[in-house]
This record gives structure tokens, C-alpha cells and sequence, in this order.
């Protein structure tokens, strides 16, 4: 994929995610943004919540280039781990993916099981005081 392509793939996934926080009542993170074209982005510590994931898991559908996602200690709770393991169904770029520290509990963990069956670039999962 050309870098003009690919960047025209992320500001698309820019623009989904600010229409889709719009359409949740959630308050944009600059970050995801402003690193959209980056293949990192760190999340750790920001108060995304489950709504902010649902937000979050749109852009990721085309969030081409996007390789290592940090969302540690960012409030996902069962509801944002499954919005965003059913987002990287469709994703085939992200490799690292650190959800620690969410309260993911049993629906959560066996949607990221259901992941990591039919997801083959996905390397490393961080599930760290789930």
C-alpha cells in the first residue's frame, strides 16, 4: 500500500472516530487524532471508558498502518474489550495490544479468546490484573 493511500485510510479512520464520539456524547482523546497516522498508539492511563471504546473500536476497522495499541488502565471494563476485540476482526496490522489493568472479567476475556483464534498477527496480548 502506497503512504498517500494509507494516509487517506487513517484520516478516514480520524474522521470516523471523531463522528462516532459526536454520536456517543464522548469527549474526544486529542491523541487518538493526532497519532492516527502513527503505527503507535499509547492510550494508557486515559479515561476512555466503554463508550469511548465503541468510539475508538470504529476507527480501529481502518486504522491501517496502526501496529502497537497501549489502552492499560483506561477503564474498558467487559463492553469496551468486546467492542474492541470485534473491531480487530476486521483490523490485520495491529501486532502488540495491552488492555492490563481494565476489569475485563468473562464476556471481555472470551471475546479476545475469540480473537486470537482467527487473528494470526496479533503477537502479543497484555491481559495483565484483568
Amino acid at each position: 500500500m502506497s503512504r498517500s493511500r494509507s494516509l487517506t485510510c487513517l484520516c478516514a479512520a480520524s474522521r470516523v472516530y471523531l463522528a462516532t464520539c459526536r454520536k456517543l456524547g464522548v469527549v474526544p482523546i486529542a491523541a487518538v487524532t493526532r497519532h492516527a497516522d502513527s503505527e503507535s498508539i499509547r492510550l494508557r492511563n486515559h479515561a476512555v471508558g466503554p463508550r469511548g471504546a465503541l468510539a475508538l473500536a470504529a476507527a480501529l476497522r481502518l486504522a491501517t498502518r496502526l501496529q502497537h495499541l497501549d489502552l492499560a488502565s483506561t477503564g474498558l471494563g467487559d463492553e469496551g474489550a468486546v467492542a474492541i476485540a470485534m473491531a480487530l476482526r476486521d483490523n490485520n496490522s495491529i501486532v502488540t495490544l495491552d488492555l492490563a489493568d481494565n476489569g475485563i472479567a468473562s464476556s471481555g476475556v472470551s471475546a479476545l479468546c475469540e480473537l486470537l483464534r482467527n487473528n494470526i498477527v496479533i503477537k502479543e496480548l497484555s491481559l495483565a490484573g484483568v
